[in-house]
């Protein structure tokens, strides 16, 4: 369970969030992660990203505390620390995360509408071209 406050101001030159605060909720909670796709390669590298994937498949967290900032230009920064232990590498070991996340959130969203408009476009093309050579019905 988590508990904060995002503070969003809306003035003249758009959204912003300033000093927007998340924490985690005595006792903690639980990340289970498992990824798939690309995220499956990277989990079965070896080295560090090994390890980091290896704890976040069931980690056990005590402390989680977050800051955020949005920006109306759509930066959006994220802090995040948390610890506890993962029981994949031994849940008598203590692990501590410390994540930065940054990303313009503005040129994320107008590239996800990019993708979906040639996404449109195939399928569209696809379904034309199959509606031109299938059979007529029965």
């Amino acid at each position: 369970k988590l508990s904060g406050s995002l503070p969003v101001l809306l003035g003249p030159e758009g959204i912003r969030i300033r000093n927007g605060r998340i924490a985690a909720v005595e006792p903690g909670g639980q990340v289970l992660y498992r990824p798939d796709g690309g995220g499956r390669s990277l989990a079965d590298a070896a080295g560090q990203m090994k390890m980091l994937f290896d704890v976040l498949k069931d980690f056990h967290y005590h402390t989680l505390d977050a800051t955020a900032n949005y920006t109306p230009d759509g930066e959006l920064k994220i802090d995040v620390v948390f610890g506890g232990r993962g029981v994949e590498i031994g849940a008598e070991r203590p692990v501590h995360f410390n994540l930065k996340i940054e990303q313009n959130i503005l040129s994320l969203l107008k590239s996800l509408r990019v993708v979906n408009g040639i996404n449109e476009h195939l399928d569209n093309s696809v379904r034309r071209h199959f509606s031109r050579i299938a059979p007529d019905g029965p």
